[in-house]
């Protein structure tokens, strides 16, 4: 009887959320076609699983000089799964893809709460878990997923207590704050923000504001206590920014500042407008129809030429990711030379036009919203989770400005961000779900695709690796097989830049023939899907140096 019940509650919650089943169902199918399986890391989350290994002996957070981040929460998680199914890289992904299910079951239930559309609530969710650059990632044991799924329990739990005041809520604000923190430093934007959007509660305004304060001297004070102790055991010369190097009041933090803004800013908004563009698609053809001819051609010429003033000039997408994913040079000893293996001009081109007509699109349906919206915007209460998306977007752009480094892996929390708020922002609005299914589609075919093929040539690029070092007994210091094989290998705990030539090394896997005093010695096939074509994956050996004669197998996986 029981199993009955049980039974038929799942089918009705089912068929409650049917069009999120149908979405996970999607999300589970493409996962089965990448088959992220493999003992090898990717891209930087060999350092963040050296640093798992180092927690699981030793029961300590040194990382080592590579990181720049705080990272606890992110080696506790997946030192849970080791613990659990033992170490390997694949064990580390398969955490980040939990993560990345979590993160997509609150998004749903947050944008279902601020919308009242559980179409729009799937799609939002789709339009993040297939962005190429989230769901790469979210094979990986990179950060930016764990990150991303904690910050959207932060907006989850800071909804619920706005709507109920308890204090069980405010409560899972500070705990997955403070694992937010312990993320990356950026996380203390946070607690910040919910003490702001407090002030704009409706009700018991003053009990909600000094419940912030408490969340934010806790979140702070998480922060502190964790960097005194990375302040004992680190190594010298970390990378690690500690929080009392950085003082608003210096002129040199002001300089880092708006010149990171000058360098970043058209960078990161092109990006952000590109990816909640699919989204915009939705009210669209309503807002055209209450607008009327005039405000909707002049809007429209507005945003088009906006569009082409700002963004004419920015390169996409060939930052970290999709360069990774083979759209431009190869994360190898070619990337440094300015010799890529895989560049398309027809993509290219596609991407020139990209880059201008789908931030057209956002403006424009963002000028057309406030235009209808101007006239009883005044009567409007103002809602303080909306006050928080704000203030997050914000405010995590700022740190953005005032950071070194910058890949396009990092304004993920800005596109959540931004799709909550259109979600927000476009509920009223009768949509059009037809016109977001074929943006759905390309997202979904070059992030699987894409994805897959990242996978097929580490696999050949490690295989190549393993003959030369286990079979053949050459060496790591004597290989440069790029980036990942040479800091995973590097026999210390401290990364090695030996990646960044081939001066000193005698054999080099990579696709292209690096030099001419280098001849092949072996070639690993396999078959590329974005774009669709036959590759390899080489060896190739310094001439006259070492002979070989038990070449490798270069069967498929």
């Amino acid at each position: 009887m029981k199993s009955l019940l049980l039974a038929g509650a799942v089918k009705n919650k089912f068929l409650e959320n049917k069009f999120f089943c149908y979405f996970l169902g999607v999300f589970i199918i493409a996962e089965f076609i990448v088959c992220p399986i493999g003992d090898f890391p990717l891209n930087d989350d060999w350092s963040y699983a050296k640093a798992v290994i180092v927690f699981n002996e030793k029961a300590e957070f040194n990382f080592g000089i590579w990181p720049a981040m705080t990272l606890a929460s992110h080696i506790l998680w997946g030192s849970l799964f080791t613990k659990l199914f033992g170490f390997s890289h694949f064990i580390l992904r398969f955490s980040t893809l939990v993560s990345a299910l979590i993160s997509a079951i609150v998004m749903y239930k947050m944008t279902l709460k601020i919308s009242n559309n559980k179409r729009l609530a799937t799609l939002a969710c789709a339009f993040l878990l297939f962005n190429p650059v989230y769901f790469s990632l979210a094979n990986t044991y990179m950060t930016d997923v764990n990150f991303c799924t904690l910050t959207m329990l932060c907006f989850y739990f800071i909804y619920q207590f706005h709507a109920t005041g308890k204090l069980w809520y405010a409560f899972l604000v500070f705990l997955f704050s403070g694992l937010l923190v312990l993320v990356r430093q950026f996380g203390v934007v946070m607690p910040v923000c919910f003490i702001i959007s407090c002030f704009f509660s409706p009700d018991r305004t003053i009990n909600k504001v000094l419940i912030a304060m408490l969340v934010m001297a806790g979140v702070m004070a998480i922060l502190k206590i964790y960097e005194g102790y990375l302040q004992r055991i680190l190594p010298d010369n970390p990378t690690y920014k500690f929080s009392g190097e950085v003082s608003l009041l210096k002129r040199v933090f002001w300089d880092t500042f708006f010149l990171g803004f000058k360098d970043k800013f058209c960078s990161v908004l092109l990006q952000v407008l590109i990816y909640i563009s699919p989204l915009a698609l939705l009210p669209l053809p309503g807002l055209i129809k209450r607008s009327g001819f005039m405000k909707t051609s002049v809007t429209a010429i507005l945003a088009a030429a906006l569009a082409w003033f700002v963004f004419s000039k920015e390169e996409f997408p060939f930052h970290n990711i999709f360069t990774n994913m083979k759209l431009g040079p190869e994360v190898f000893y070619q990337s440094l030379h300015n010799q890529p293996h895989n560049v398309s001009d027809v993509f290219v081109k596609i991407m020139n036009v990209l880059k201008i007509l789908a931030p057209s699109v956002s403006l424009w349906v963002i000028f057309l919203l406030i235009l209808n919206a101007k006239t009883n915007i005044l009567r409007r209460k103002i809602n303080p989770v909306v006050i928080c998306l704000v203030l997050v977007a914000l405010g995590y752009s700022f740190m953005l400005f005032i950071t070194e480094s910058y890949f396009d892996r990092y304004v993920l929390p800005l596109v959540l961000t931004g799709l909550l708020l259109f979600s927000y922002f476009v509920r009223e609005w009768r949509f059009s779900f037809s016109l977001a299914l074929l943006p759905l589609c390309v997202m979904v075919y070059m992030a699987v695709s894409g994805t897959k093929d990242y996978f097929e040539w580490n696999e050949k690029r490690w295989a190549a690796y393993r003959f030369l070092n286990e079979r053949c007994k050459i060496p790591h210091r004597l290989i440069n097989g790029g980036f990942e094989t040479s800091c995973w290998t590097d026999e210390g705990y401290l990364i090695s830049y030996s990646y960044l030539d081939i001066e000193s090394v005698n054999f080099v896997i990579q696709f292209d023939k690096p030099q001419e005093n280098f001849k092949l010695l072996a070639e690993y096939p396999f078959q590329r899907y974005f774009p669709y074509k036959k590759d390899k994956m080489n060896i190739f050996v310094r001439e006259g140096n070492i002979k070989l004669y038990d070449k490798p197998s270069s069967k498929k996986r």
